[in-house]
């Protein structure tokens, strides 16, 4: 039991360093963000739009565009 502890506490070390050497690499080579930057997202151009502001029907008039 006191091996398999060891184990587990040196693979959370491992763990831990990684993520760490991983934070590093992606400050480093990532591109640099300053406020007022626009944030890129990219979609596809004819994926739906899923805004609230857009011209939905509701309910009682998709019922009456039906009949």
């Amino acid at each position: 039991m006191k091996r398999l502890a060891t184990w587990i506490f040196y693979g959370v070390g491992a763990l831990a360093i990684a993520y760490l050497a991983l934070y590093a690499y992606a400050m480093f080579t990532g591109r640099e963000l300053r406020p007022g930057d626009p944030i890129h997202i990219f979609r596809k151009p004819d994926a739906p739009s899923y805004s609230r502001y857009d011209r939905v029907p509701d309910a009682l008039q998709r019922v009456t565009l039906q009949c």
